[in-house]
């Protein structure tokens, strides 16, 4: 029985499991990306480009409110307190 091993970050190290490639039905991963240096730039950019959208400001009229959702704190990559 062939088994694949997956290593996933957890913390400031990893974590690896093996299991049998019979039992895998499909891998998913993301896109690597740049690390990011300035959230703040980071997110206005995102409002104003965003993927497959038009820009937040052509999508709301003045007054209407905005809510930006991201990952809580039990993910330390997203950086909340910068949000």
């Amino acid at each position: 029985m062939a088994l694949k091993t997956f290593k996933f970050g957890i913390g400031e190290g990893y974590q690896e499991i093996s299991l049998p490639e019979e039992h895998i039905l499909q891998v998913i991963e993301g896109n690597e990306v740049p690390k990011l240096d300035d959230v703040q730039a980071a997110t206005i950019e995102a409002l104003r480009n965003p993927i497959n959208s038009k820009p937040l400001q052509e999508v709301i009229s003045k007054g209407e409110k905005v809510a930006v959702i991201v990952s809580d704190i039990t993910r330390g990559w997203i950086r909340t307190p910068e949000f």
